[in-house]
């Protein structure tokens, strides 16, 4: 499978169902580091600070809405003030050449540094404040970061799902020639197919054909992804299959019937899913799973109620103080009928992240004044 297929496939499977709004913001942007990318770096180094730097373009429209809506709002503000911020047009010295260290391949890119000057992520394209604010906080913890996973690799080159995630997220960057680096070494230094990343890829190959057929036909091939899955031995690869059928399942009921059986039917394949999510997962799919069985909270069973609050409770203990597991945990809570705790949990979501409009619309839901 090529990786362009590839990344086509996961980034659909990956992409939400319900996309949140975003809200205006203040009218001036970020403090601005004056100086070098090498002063921004000593003046980071000295005071412990992240680093942002800002790749743009004077005739790129993202560049402009980024400055103009989202750098601009006063959350993202807030969020800047720890960090050193630098901005450097990407078409002229020295943006340019620091657009070919850090491989950024459009514009805006976003490069988050670390104190000491390594290179923890890079963000590319439109980006609401809320994912913005969302993907700073991701990068800090070292979540799905490039240089989490080259730290693992300098550690391990034979650490296979390093290189496989790794290759993942340079592809979801644009990286195309980054990513297909990584795919073949996986190859190379597993020919026989044994690994889970070589399980990963011929998973998202069966998924590649069932995709197909649902999108030219309407018809959901479920047994073939089922039928895979029921003989793998890596949780990670069962994890994935029912977690992206119970996604495809879901589509389908909402355009049947979203309180039907099609949409019990993928709630069942969630239930399994969980089952086997890995550890270091559980975090931010317990939140996915928890955003989806809200969507048909209508619906649930008494089962499916406690079922999700047992993943927002994980997710919680998994993530620590995250605004987002707060959230999960309080939408749960409500399930389950604690509106008391879900008003306690949603505030503490505000409190970790004040400029998110969700979690002021849950809290209305669940009762609370102001």
């Amino acid at each position: 499978m090529s990786l362009a297929r590839l990344l086509t496939i996961v980034l659909a499977l990956a992409a939400p169902l319900a996309q949140e709004r975003d809200e205006a913001g203040a009218p001036s942007g970020p403090r601005w580091f004056e100086g070098s990318l090498a002063e921004a770096l000593r003046e980071a180094r000295a005071t412990e600070r992240w680093v942002l730097v800002e790749l743009w373009a004077t005739w790129c429209p993202h560049c402009a809405r980024l400055e103009r809506e989202v750098l601009a709002d006063a959350h993202v503000q807030s969020e800047l003030e720890g960090w050193v911020a630098l901005r450097l047009d990407g078409e002229k010295a020295p943006g340019k050449q620091l657009m070919a260290d850090f491989g950024a391949l459009g514009f805006p890119t976003l490069v988050v540094l670390r104190p000491d000057g390594e290179h923890e992520d890079s963000l590319a394209g439109a980006l609401s404040t809320e994912e913005l604010v969302d993907e700073l906080q991701r990068a800090r913890r070292g979540e799905d970061t490039l240089g989490s996973y080259r730290r693992r690799l300098r550690d391990d080159p034979d650490d296979l799902e390093a290189r496989f995630d790794l290759a993942m997220r340079l592809g979801k960057l644009g990286d195309e020639a980054g990513s297909e680096r990584e795919l073949a070494a996986i190859e190379a230094r597993d020919p026989e197919g044994t690994s889970l990343p070589r399980h990963m890829l011929a998973l998202y190959g069966v998924l590649e054909g069932v995709v197909a057929t649902y999108r030219r036909e309407g018809r959901l091939e479920r047994r073939a992804v089922l039928d895979f899955v029921a003989s793998e031995p890596h949780a990670r690869v069962r994890f994935e299959g029912h977690f992206q059928l119970a996604r495809l399942v879901l589509e389908l009921a909402a355009k049947e019937d979203p309180q039907g059986e099609r949409a019990r039917e993928a709630r069942d394949l969630l239930r399994e899913a969980w089952a086997d999510c890995p550890a270091a997962l559980r975090a931010r799919k317990g939140i996915e799973l928890v955003e989806l069985l809200w969507q048909g909270r209508g619906s649930l069973t008494e089962a499916e109620r406690a079922f999700a609050l047992e993943v927002a409770r994980a997710a919680a203990v998994a993530d620590g103080p995250d605004a987002s597991a707060k959230d999960a945990l309080a939408r749960a809570l409500f399930l389950n009928g604690d509106a008391e705790g879900a008003r306690a949990a949603v505030r503490e979501a505000i409190a970790l992240q004040p400029g998110r409009a969700q979690w002021r619309e849950d809290a209305e839901v669940f009762g609370e004044g102001g």
